[in-house]
């Protein structure tokens, strides 16, 4: 990040959050933004646009600057577009527009017409079930950041208060008709950053989540069709009983988990993915076949590891080499969405002592090792080889009866 920026505004103050929705807030957003388009210099930024604008206060050029950076930040990251006025903490936990837009639909072809949004933040989710038709209440309990929500989702009604609070949150459950859902997107920040300083670190409890999952679940025991996005490594084990529960992938990263208390997904746990080739993979074959290694080696989707439904890739003709293993294998080539093929060039030494002098021979120094499930840190055993020759290739080590196994293999052509 450029030196001289302050863009952690996520504890902005009212009268700036005010600013920032104003037709003057407007104007000195979009010359910021155009200032850090030419010239993404912090310094040049404020001098320039505090000179074409005088009477700003350095709060204001700041808070201009912020939302510049923000923005692109915004579009690089997440693909957001358009000006939605942001915070760095509110956009660390943004829901990707292809994600949000998606499950919007869902809600509306289960028949759901309004939403209750616990905690709406800065109002991404709430704009995608705005835009899909829905009758949308937001409660926000920060004010400063109720401000900027009624700002980008001007379609939704904003209520600022705790969704803890009964005074709040009673009397709009009572006004809710039917066919609606509460949708929680709890905060799961935990205060401390990641080592480089660039995102905060995420509570993995779901109990120290704000609201709790408990009390999540406590208002679906009361009758309320109840959606909750999760972390994407929210383990399949978790997910409450009589819940169904989707993980979605987006060019095989897992971006989200979403928790539905009724069978909102279609089956008990499904894994989605998007990018080059779109997938849904459910619940449903169990105990599939389990085969010695073959020709061919597969990696699923890491949405269909985390989902728990790698069985049920099974039923398009690859078996699993183990039941503890999320590698697949085929003695023919298959080509699925939910899959990454390998080629299986030859079965070496899991033993990096005894590997070293066959990788040396055949000139790889660059190696890809996979080595997930087989209770090995790639990294260190990459470190261990000290290769150096001029080719490259791919290892894969997996568990196998209780034993390590590794394969030379060569990626398939489209991957």
């Amino acid at each position: 990040m450029p030196a001289g920026v302050e863009w952690d505004d996520a504890r902005v103050d009212l009268d700036t959050a005010s600013w920032l929705t104003s037709p003057a807030g407007a104007e000195a957003i979009a010359e910021a933004e155009s200032l850090w388009a030419s010239n993404p210099d912090s310094l040049a930024a404020g001098s320039r646009l505090r000179g074409s604008h005088p009477f700003l206060t350095p709060a204001q050029v700041a808070a201009a600057l912020s939302q510049a950076e923000l923005r692109a930040l915004a579009l690089a990251r997440y693909g957001i577009t358009g000006a939605p006025l942001l915070t760095r903490e509110g956009l660390e936990q943004a829901t990707r527009p292809e994600v949000a837009r998606r499950r919007a639909r869902l809600l509306v072809d289960s028949g759901v017409t309004h939403a209750l949004d616990l905690t709406a933040g800065l109002g991404f989710d709430s704009a995608a079930l705005v835009e899909a038709g829905l009758t949308v209440t937001s409660i926000e309990r920060s004010p400063e950041i109720a401000t900027l929500l009624a700002s980008n989702v001007p379609g939704a009604v904003v209520v600022i208060g705790d969704c803890t609070d009964p005074d709040v949150l009673e009397p709009l459950l009572a006004a809710l008709p039917a066919e609606s859902v509460v949708f929680v997107d709890p905060a799961r920040r935990t205060g401390r950053r990641t080592a480089d300083g660039s995102r905060a670190q995420s509570e993995r409890d779901p109990e120290r989540w704000s609201p709790p999952l408990a009390f999540v679940i406590a208002l679906a025991a009361r009758g309320y069709h109840v959606l909750v996005k999760t972390t994407p490594g929210f383990v399949a084990d978790a997910v409450p009983n009589g819940w169904s529960a989707e993980w979605v992938s987006t060019d095989r990263t897992v971006v989200e988990c979403t928790l539905a208390s009724w069978s909102l997904f279609g089956a008990e746990r499904r894994a989605v993915g998007f990018g080059r080739e779109a997938f849904e993979i459910s619940s449903g074959k169990d105990h599939a076949a389990i085969t010695e290694v073959a020709t061919y080696l597969y990696e699923p989707d890491p949405s269909v590891v985390s989902a728990g439904v790698i069985d049920a890739l099974c039923e398009h003709g690859v078996s699993r080499v183990d039941t503890t293993s999320h590698w697949l294998t085929s003695e023919s080539e298959i080509r699925h969405p939910a899959m990454r093929g390998f080629r299986v060039d030859q079965q070496v030494t899991a033993d990096a002592r005894a590997l070293r002098p066959l990788l040396r021979e055949l000139g790889i120094g660059d190696l890809t090792v996979k080595t997930r499930g087989a209770g090995v840190d790639a990294e260190k055993f990459r470190s261990s080889l000290k290769l150096s020759g001029s080719k490259s290739a791919v290892l894969v080590i997996l568990v196998r009866e209780g034993r390590q196994q590794a394969y030379l293999v060569t990626p398939l052509p489209s991957e």
